[in-house]
């Protein structure tokens, strides 16, 4: 087409299918993005970047090693990408990775971002060392530098107890530090804090407090002692210095003769121990193998000292020598003491090898715990009990024992004290809504002394305070009264001695009520009879009676048409009938019955059925046998009298039921009517038939009357022209 207009047109040589031309990905960095990007801390990091490729391709920023931050946007054209972070921290320095991908392939770059920040937490901060005074401490170069050179490190500690770290050198150069200067036994918090350009970084801290202390030296001199046929006493000197740590026991270690291996054959928190099995005639002999032994101290900080030296071989001795007790003439009779004083036994003791203490009361061992202390040496015992209270009274036993034999004393001890509590538990009987009987035994300990009474006190369990019942009651069993029906009540007794009143003994809460409860409601109420002015109601006694006698039934009655419930009688019936008199004729009256024990009154019983105040109506006595008066071949006419007694009510009509005589299911002729003779049709020619007549009232049908006799439909004519004809005869011959 030009000026002048459009030319002729060429085809193209065949179709053409239109379709996208594809490109691959391309991603192009700027200069300034092909080196470290370096951004300062709380700056925006903006990474701008050209890309092509067709279709266009799906863009993805990812953080090698790392989640890309929550705070990162990133904007997508079809022509660049944009990762933008603002507010920058440490945490944002990294390689970022940009993928661009399509249909034609993919393409990555990556991007160096440095954050310049103060440095990150040093790494792997550890504990090197730990000596009486001094901790050492080793630490990694942060992973994080912030973007610069690290210049020094800062070390601060920090005792358990306070709060603040104070610093200990400003100007570390060195990953280690050595902190001197420490209080023996003190816990100590350490702490770390690299520094840069940019400033101190984020500390690296002790995960749990160090205690300032050392392994304690050895042992010092072991001496044997009391050596026996069978076993030997070592004991030791206590190390110059416990590390810092409290020593809290001692290992006792044993060598085979010949062998380099130690075992541990005894522990001690005491400077000695007893190693028993020694065999007769050899020098520490066990098993027949010849043994040496070393000490080693261990103290609360988990630090074990050097062995001590060894003891050297010690020759068995033979002597025995059972073992023997002697004691004061006071201890052969009942030692007594008062009340928080000191109750002390002490015996003389002998044996070789040195005997075993044991101490016991009433049958149980007794170890030195709180106010007991026991005191054991070569030649002596004593038992110390420190402000003696009443149940320190009982048997104490001492026993010796070693390889010569055994032997015991016992000495009976009595602390003169205020009783204990009575023997329980506190029994409460006789409970009512008003009263209740108490009983309770004498006190198992009497605190050396013969009870003189007991004093008896009462709580309701609504108040605090208590109320004296009784102060001088002599007997283990007492009578409450005066109680208050519904309340709840504690009781409590004490002894009392010359030494004044003696503990308590406390009942479990009780109510006051009755042992038993209202019966349940009377059953099956019916009249059984009625008149124009009076009915009788009878019942059937409770399922339950609550615990307690029945005392009677109160009978209430409603009309039909009424709404309150009125007493037929004014006091309790005991028979399970009433006669409830003074109705009013043609009204229907509905009853109910309450039991009475002694708890009160029943729940109401469920009303009776609605009974009309009337004479009495009832079935009518059935008609006399019938009579039959007439009979075809498929008819029989019957007639009968009206019955002697209507039942007090008007006869309103008769029944008649007929069937054949070898049959047994009676048919109805007629169902009502009112007249006294009826005709029943429909009979079978020939058959032999029977009927019954019944009379109905309003009440409903009699019983049925005599049966007729056996009637033939056929015959009954024949036999009454017969009959005509002999009166016939007879007459004329009168005549």
């Amino acid at each position: 087409m030009n000026a002048a207009g459009v030319g002729e047109h060429m085809d193209l040589p065949g179709p053409v299918k239109a379709s996208e031309k594809l490109e691959a990905p391309e991603i192009e960095l700027e200069t300034a993005l092909r080196k470290t990007v370096n951004v300062r801390v709380c700056s925006t990091l903006r990474l701008l970047v050209t890309i092509r490729g067709r279709p266009q391709p799906e863009v993805k920023w990812s953080k090698e090693g790392g989640i890309l931050s929550e705070r990162a946007q990133i904007e997508v054209t079809s022509s660049y990408t944009v990762l933008l972070i603002e507010n920058v921290n440490r945490d944002d320095t990294g390689k970022y990775v940009l993928t661009v991908e399509n249909n034609s392939g993919s393409k990555s770059a990556f991007i160096n971002v440095r954050v310049l920040d103060s440095p990150g937490a040093p790494a792997n901060l550890e504990v090197k060392e730990v000596k009486r005074d001094s901790v050492s401490l080793s630490w990694e170069t942060p992973l994080i530098d912030g973007g610069a050179k690290i210049l020094h490190y800062i070390v601060e500690k920090r005792e358990e107890a306070r709060k603040a770290f104070t610093s200990v050198c400003s100007c570390c150069v060195r990953n280690s530090c050595k902190i001197d200067n420490l209080q023996e036994g003190s816990f100590y918090y350490f702490r770390v804090l690299a520094v840069n350009e940019f400033g101190t970084g984020l500390p690296a801290e002790t995960p749990d407090a160090v205690k300032v202390s050392e392994a304690p030296p050895p042992p010092g001199k072991i001496t044997l002692s009391d050596v026996t046929c069978n076993s030997a006493r070592i004991s030791w000197e206590k190390p110059d210095h416990d590390g810092g740590s409290k020593i809290i026991y001692y290992i006792v270690e044993m060598q085979a003769k010949g062998d380099d291996t130690w075992t541990t054959c005894s522990e001690s928190k005491a400077l000695e121990a007893t190693i028993t099995r020694l065999a007769k005639g050899k020098e520490f002999f066990f098993r027949g193998e010849q043994y040496d032994f070393r000490v080693i101290a261990k103290n609360s900080a988990e630090l074990f000292s050097a062995p001590s030296e060894t003891t050297g071989p010690v020759t068995v001795q033979h002597d025995v020598e059972p073992p023997k007790i002697t004691m004061e003439d006071k201890f052969r009779q009942v030692v007594t003491v008062k009340a928080g004083e000191l109750l002390r036994i002490d015996a003389a003791i002998s044996g070789c090898p040195n005997p075993t203490v044991i101490w016991m009361k009433n049958g149980r061992n007794i170890g030195a715990k709180g106010r007991i202390e026991i005191i054991a040496t070569r030649t002596h015992t004593s038992l110390l009990v420190k402000e003696s209270v009443r149940k320190d009274s009982g048997q104490y036993t001492l026993t010796l024992q070693n390889t010569g034999g055994t032997a015991s004393k016992v000495i009976t001890c009595k602390v003169l004290d205020r009783p204990g509590p009575p023997a329980g538990p506190l029994e409460v009987s006789g409970l009512s809504a008003e009263k209740c009987s108490l009983s309770w035994g004498p006190p198992h300990e009497t605190g050396g002394a013969e009870i003189m009474h007991y004093i008896v006190e009462k709580c309701e369990t609504s108040r605090v305070s208590w109320t004296l019942l009784y102060d001088n009651m002599m007997a283990t069993t007492c009578k409450i009264v005066k109680l208050v029906k519904g309340n709840e009540y504690l009781f409590r007794v004490r002894a009392v001695n010359k030494y004044g009143e003696g503990e308590t003994l406390e009942s479990e809460p009780i109510r006051a009520a009755d042992p038993f409860t209202i019966p349940s409601a009377p059953l099956d109420v019916e009249v059984t009879s009625a008149s124009t002015d009076a009915m009788t109601v009878c019942w059937k006694r409770p399922s339950s009676d609550g615990g307690s006698r029945i005392n009677g039934y109160v009978i209430e009655k409603r009309e039909k048409q009424g709404v309150r419930w009125t007493r037929v009688n004014k006091k309790p019936v005991y028979d399970l009938r009433v006669k409830a008199t003074g109705l009013h004729e043609g009204c229907e009256y509905e009853f109910r019955v309450f039991a009475e024990n002694s708890a009160g009154l029943s729940e109401p019983s469920l009303p009776c059925l609605l009974t009309l105040a009337e004479d009495p109506k009832f079935l009518p006595s059935p008609p006399a046998k019938p009579s039959i008066v007439d009979s075809t071949r498929s008819s029989v006419t019957l007639s009968w009298n009206k019955p002697l007694f209507d039942g007090g009510a008007a006869i309103t009509g008769y029944k008649v039921e007929f069937k054949k005589s070898e049959e047994d299911e009676w048919t109805v002729g007629v169902h009502n009517t009112d007249k006294t003779e009826f005709t029943v049709t429909g009979l079978t020619s020939g058959a032999e038939y029977i009927f019954i007549v019944r009379s109905m009232n309003k009440i409903g049908i009699s019983e049925p009357s005599p049966e007729t006799d056996p009637q033939n439909t056929e015959m009954y004519k024949a036999f009454t022209l017969i009959s005509l004809l002999i009166l016939l005869l007879l007459l004329r011959v009168i005549d």
